[in-house]
């Protein structure tokens, strides 16, 4: 049914508004929530990593840098940037934490969007609800995002690049053309989600 993110490192310290209890159970859950220390969370193919790497500790002059860049994206909480000849996803800063859920054999997937999670939190429930939910439920975006390579990255903008300082998913995504819709509010009895759906065109 899904597939799990690989989740490199873990800070469940640095998860503010969380408890204790959530944090020890975020241990051993298989969804793989992503953080960071304000700002939003980006999804970029591999061969970006060095990129944003050089940029994020490369003296500007006063010219704005890719990271103030993704502050500008403008959008229904995600927004793309063009780097290169392709471009990266950028999910607005009001998420706490995100996940990606894989679809079967790569072939698209479930960005989730936490709005606040309660400690009786569902993974299980959670993950075979959202699955099931019709692609003609979500609304549209207008964002059809194209990839070249299998191999991408969730991580928090903050950071220099998967691996640094805070949780990140590896995504495995076939190369090709996604239209991205969303569900902006997704309330269930253990918290508030907002839903980005990959779907191969």
């Amino acid at each position: 049914m899904y597939k799990k993110a690989v989740w490199k490192e873990r800070h469940y310290d640095s998860l503010a508004g969380t408890s204790q209890m959530l944090k020890e159970r975020m241990k051993i859950m298989e969804i793989s929530w992503v953080w960071g220390e304000g700002g939003p969370h980006l999804l970029m193919e591999k061969r970006y990593l060095d990129i944003w790497e050089t940029d994020a500790v490369a003296d500007h002059g006063g010219k704005e840098s890719l990271y103030d860049k993704t502050g500008e994206v403008k959008g229904d909480y995600i927004g793309e940037l063009t780097l290169q000849d392709g471009s990266f996803i950028v999910i607005h800063e009001e998420m706490d934490q995100t996940a990606w859920i894989s679809g079967e054999n790569g072939n698209g997937g479930i960005l989730v969007g936490s709005i606040s999670i309660e400690e009786s939190f569902d993974e299980n429930d959670f993950i075979e609800t959202i699955t099931q939910i019709p692609d003609d439920v979500y609304n549209e975006t207008g964002i059809q995002y194209k990839i070249f390579q299998d191999e991408l990255y969730l991580f928090p903008a903050c950071d220099l690049g998967p691996g640094y300082s805070n949780p990140y998913n590896k995504v495995d995504l076939t190369p090709g053309v996604y239209k991205i819709k969303i569900i902006e509010n997704y309330e269930l009895c253990y918290g508030c989600f907002i839903l980005y759906k990959f779907i191969k065109m």
